[in-house]
């Protein structure tokens, strides 16, 4: 069997090292990459077709475009925050109630994720709580209002 140096260990080992970095690196920039769903790609590929293109527009295409834009600004996730505090300053005692009903606005978290952020956000002093909702409203999808009722 040969014998392998220690300075050749050394280099393999650094090597690696360098490649883990570097995997690391990808996967994170991998992550922060924004993606958009299948119905926001749907929902562009409609509108860049048939709303934009003003010779396949017609009134009730661009009526039923600017219910969904009153209907968004109505729902944005914004407003539901804001929504949301308010009802928790009112009633107090029903901060739970109130927070679950957010998360449950969201279309792309599961069941198993709203009973983890709901456990931390019980805990959550009133001061902070704005923030890790904003943070939330940008790490998942709010629900389509339509799908509110």
């Amino acid at each position: 069997m040969e014998h392998i140096s220690i300075d050749l260990l050394k280099r393999i080992l650094r090597t690696i090292t360098e490649i883990n970095k570097g995997t690391l690196k990808i996967e994170k920039l991998i992550a922060e990459l924004s993606i958009p769903s299948r119905e926001e790609l749907i929902e562009q590929i409609h509108e860049d077709l048939l709303i934009k293109n003003t010779s396949y527009t017609d009134e009730s295409l661009k009526k039923k475009r600017a219910n969904k834009d009153r209907k968004e600004e109505h729902f944005s996730s914004q407003n539901l925050i804001e929504k949301t505090l308010g009802d928790i300053r009112k009633t107090p005692v029903k901060k739970v109630f109130f927070l679950r009903k957010f998360l449950d606005r969201f279309s792309d978290i599961s069941e198993l994720d709203k009973n983890v952020v709901l456990k931390s956000l019980e805990n959550t002093e009133m001061s902070q709580l704005p923030g890790k909702m904003k943070s939330l409203a940008t790490t998942f999808k709010l629900k389509e209002p339509e799908e509110y009722f």
